[in-house]
């Protein structure tokens, strides 16, 4: 049950990662007859124009880059809080610290 609702709620990192393919190939594809790429499929679908394709699957991967930050955020402080905390009986970390990386 929990993973169908996250399913639903949360981005699809490997689509939007084709997505992403399907934008910078997009006038290969073109001319070379393809016609079922994200952005022509968009159009179609919504019946929008190129650019407000295009924008859609930004505006897709802007918010699959904030989740990717958000989720991060919460692995990282519970690891951290996990890893310190007396919850578990000991005076001493748990596991080793992790490293930091700048992003």
């Amino acid at each position: 049950m929990a993973r169908s609702v996250r399913s639903a709620a949360a981005p699809c990192p490997s689509d939007l990662v084709s997505h992403v393919n399907d934008v910078m190939s997009l006038e290969k594809e073109e001319a070379a007859g393809e016609v079922h790429t994200v952005v022509m499929v968009l159009e179609r679908e919504r019946h929008c124009t190129r650019p407000q394709a295009i924008n859609t699957i930004h505006v897709q991967i802007n918010n699959l880059l904030r989740y990717a930050d958000l989720m991060a955020t919460m692995i990282r402080g519970n690891y951290d809080w996990s890893r310190l905390t007396h919850r578990y009986g000991t005076q001493k970390p748990r596991a080793p610290a992790l490293r930091t990386t700048d992003t």
